[in-house]
């Protein structure tokens, strides 16, 4: 008996720090590339703070970044609060909105799409 309590400290203190070290496979698992979500997944994160790596397509507002997107789907970052350029690595909420059919001002007709828009973000690294 006086030996079956160091062994347990032990093995509890082992147990404890290997929780306390994340996996690197995890946590690269918690970022999502955001060029590649389903729609099932999307679905799956939508209104979910989430960290999402982004490549930047272009700036056409003060405060809205076009973003690469899966095919078919229009990607959106807001952020308004310095440049950012090329890639990034956010934290942000994710918002499905869908865009229904219309003419463009051109007369063309748009056939509707998907819009993913990541809200209140904010940069955790490059």
């Amino acid at each position: 008996m006086t030996h079956a309590l160091p062994v347990l400290l032990a093995l509890s203190f082992h147990s404890h720090a290997a929780a306390a070290m994340p996996d690197a496979e995890a946590v690269e698992a918690r970022v999502h590339v955001f060029e590649r979500p389903t729609p099932a997944e999307a679905a799956r994160l939508e209104g979910r703070r989430a960290v999402y790596r982004v490549s930047i397509s272009s700036h056409p507002s003060e405060d809205r970044y076009e973003l690469a997107a899966p095919e078919g789907v229009a990607g959106v970052l807001i952020w308004g609060d310095r440049a950012l350029h090329a890639e990034a690595t956010v934290e942000a909420e994710l918002r499905l909105e869908y865009v229904p059919p219309r003419f463009v001002k051109e007369g063309r007709p748009f056939p509707g799409a998907w819009r993913y828009v990541l809200d209140k973000a904010a940069v955790v690294g490059p």
